[in-house]
C-alpha cells in the first residue's frame, strides 16, 4: 500500500484496529427489532450510522453491502464517486479500490491451486523462486512456506520505493518478478519470530501463484476466483469502458475535498483489486457457505481456522488470508491509495458485511460489529468479564521478570521499512510499584495509558477494564516483543535498545 507519512503512522494500519473498532461501534444501543428480517428497519439503522459517520469524517462516497446466509439483504451506495462530476455511488457499478482486502483474493487463489495439486502450503517455496531466478537472501533463516507468507509469519519485511512501489504512471507497473528483484533483501527475521504484517510477503506469495499457475498473477485470480464466483466487474486493471465507474479518492484538508491521483501498484497481490459492493456479496456468500463446491474442506480450514498467533491467549489469530477475532469471525481491513475498506464475516451468525469509501484515514462507515451488537445474544466478546483482574500465584512472584520487559517499543513493521522513527512511534512500558505491574503509554493520536498486572506468565490485564496484552522473547532470547491487539493488529512491537530511545 502507499504509506501516508503525515501524522501518526498508527493511522495507516492495514487491518482492523481495536481502537477504531470500539469507536465504530459506539453509535447505537442494542435493540429488540430483528433487523435482518425487516428491510425498512435495517435500512433506517444502517442509514443513520453511515450518514453520521460520513458527515463527521467528511467521506465523499461509500458502499455498504450486507449478506445473510445466501441472500443479499442490503446493498446501497451513499454520496458521490466523483464530486466534480456529481456521479453518485452505485453499489452495482462503482469500482472502489479495496487495498488490503485484496489479500483475501490472493489467499483464495492459493487454496484453489492447492486443490488442483499444483502446490502445497507447507512446501519450501525457495526452490521455485530460485528456479525463476529470484534467490531469497538469508538462507540461514530456513524455509519459506505459503502458509507462513499468508499468515504474515514468514519474516518478510515491507518497504516503499518512491515512484516505483506505487506509481502514478501505468508504464511503471512491472512484472512481479522484476519488481521483487528490486526489493531484495526481503527477509527481515526468521519465520515464526513474530507477526510482521507485510504487503511484500503477500506479493511474494502472489508470485508463487504466478509460477504454480504458469500464468500472470492477475489472470490466475480471475480464472480461479473472480469468474467462478460471478464477480463480473472485479478487476486489477481498469479498462476504458470502466473509467466512468471508477471512484475518485479524496483527502479532506483546509475545509475542502481534494481529489487524489490514481495510484497504480506493483503490489497487486496485496492491494490491487478494484470491485463493487454487488461483486463482494458473491465472495461473502461463498465463505458463509464454507466455500462449498468452491474449495475442499481441508483447504477451507486453512482460511477459516487459526494457523498462527503470536499469543493465542489474546484472541487474535491469523488464518490464510484472514485475521480471526471473536471465535468464528473473519476480518480484513484495507486502507490504501485514498480508500478505506472493511470485510467482516461471522460464520457463527451467518452474516457478512462489506464497506468501502473513497477516503482513507478515518473509521469505516459501517462494520460487522455494528450489526452484531444489536443482537440480544451478543458474541462471546461482549460477554467477557469486566471484573478486576486477579494475578496468578506464579505471576505475582515475578517482579524481576516484569521489570525486565520495561522499555520503549516501536512497531517492528516500521523498523523493517527503514523509516526514521520519532517519538510519535514510541510505546513506553514502565514498572508501577503500587500494583506490581506496568503502565503502557501510547503515542498520539491515542495518547493514553493502560495500567496492567500480570495474570499469567508475560500476560497482562488492565486494572481498569478487560484489555490484555502480552510479551514474548525472540528466538535468540535477546529481543523482546510487545503483542498488543488493543491498538494495533498488524504485528508486534519490538523493544528498542536503550541507547536508541
Amino acid at each position: 500500500m502507499k504509506i501516508n507519512r503525515k501524522g501518526s503512522r498508527f493511522k495507516t494500519s492495514l487491518i482492523l484496529l481495536g481502537a477504531i473498532t470500539c469507536l465504530a461501534r459506539a453509535s447505537e444501543p442494542a435493540g429488540s427489532t430483528n433487523l435482518l428480517s425487516d428491510e425498512n428497519a435495517l435500512q433506517a439503522f444502517v442509514d443513520r450510522i453511515v450518514t453520521n459517520r460520513m458527515q463527521q469524517a467528511h467521506v465523499p462516497g461509500a458502499v455498504v453491502t450486507i449478506v445473510k446466509d445466501d441472500k443479499v439483504i442490503f446493498n446501497k451506495g451513499y454520496g458521490f464517486a466523483n464530486l466534480e462530476l456529481h456521479t453518485p455511488v452505485d453499489p452495482d457499478k462503482t469500482l472502489f479500490r479495496i487495498g488490503s482486502v485484496s489479500k483475501v483474493f490472493n489467499a483464495m487463489t492459493v487454496m484453489r491451486l492447492v486443490d488442483e495439486g499444483r502446490i502445497d502450503v507447507n512446501e519450501d517455496v525457495r526452490p521455485r523462486l530460485a528456479a525463476a531466478c529470484l534467490a531469497l537472501d538469508h538462507e540461514a533463516y530456513g524455509p519459506v512456506t505459503l502458509k507462513a507468507l499468508l499468515t504474515h509469519s514468514a519474516g518478510i519485511r515491507d518497504l516503499d520505493i518512491p515512484g516505483v512501489t506505487s506509481p502514478t504512471n501505468s508504464d511503471r507497473v512491472l512484472p512481479l518478478a522484476q519488481y521483487l528483484k528490486t526489493c531484495l533483501p526481503l527477509r527481515w527475521q526468521e519465520p515464526g519470530e513474530s507477526v510482521l504484517y507485510t504487503d511484500h510477503g503477500i506479493t511474494l506469495a502472489g508470485y508463487v501463484v504466478e509460477l504454480a499457475a504458469k500464468t500472470r498473477f492477475e489472470d490466475a485470480v480471475l480464472q480461479r476466483v473472480v469468474r467462478p464466483l460471478g464477480m463480473t466487474r472485479t478487476c486489477y486493471d481498469v479498462t476504458a469502458d470502466q473509467q466512468t465507474n471508477l471512484a475518485v479518492a479524496y483527502a479532506y484538508a483546509n475545509l475542502r475535498q481534494q481529489a487524489l491521483p490514481f495510484y497504480y501498484t506493483n503490489l497487486k497481490p496485496a492491494a490491487g483489486v478494484l470491485t463493487t459492493g454487488s461483486d463482494m456479496a458473491r465472495l461473502m456468500i461463498c465463505h458463509l457457505s464454507n466455500c462449498q463446491g468452491f474449495l475442499k474442506p481441508d483447504t477451507v480450514k486453512l482460511m477459516h481456522e487459526p494457523q498462527y498467533s503470536d499469543d493465542a491467549r489474546l484472541g487474535g489469530q491469523w488464518a490464510c488470508g484472514f485475521y480471526l477475532g471473536n471465535g468464528f469471525q473473519l476480518n480484513h481491513f484495507g486502507g490504501a491509495y485514498g480508500f478505506t475498506s472493511d470485510l467482516g464475516i461471522s460464520l457463527r451468525k451467518g452474516i457478512a458485511v462489506f464497506s468501502v469509501q473513497n477516503e482513507q484515514g478515518t473509521p469505516s462507515v459501517f462494520l460487522l460489529g455494528d450489526l452484531l451488537d444489536t443482537f440480544s445474544d451478543h458474541d462471546a466478546r461482549t460477554q467477557q468479564s469486566t471484573e478486576p483482574p486477579k494475578p496468578s500465584i506464579a505471576a505475582s512472584a515475578t517482579v524481576a521478570d516484569i521489570k525486565s520487559i520495561v522499555g520503549t517499543y516501536v512497531p517492528d513493521r516500521w523498523v523493517s521499512y527503514g523509516f526514521k522513527l520519532s517519538k510519535n512511534d514510541f510505546v513506553h512500558v514502565r514498572y508501577v510499584e503500587d500494583i506490581k505491574g506496568i503502565d503502557v503509554e501510547y503515542p498520539p493520536p491515542f495518547a493514553s495509558h493502560l495500567r496492567l498486572i500480570e495474570v499469567a506468565p508475560l500476560l497482562f490485564r488492565s486494572v481498569q477494564n478487560d484489555k490484555q496484552l502480552s510479551f514474548r522473547m525472540g528466538k535468540d532470547r535477546k529481543r523482546t516483543y510487545l503483542i498488543d491487539y488493543n491498538w494495533k493488529t498488524e504485528g508486534a512491537f519490538i523493544r528498542m535498545p536503550s541507547s536508541d530511545e
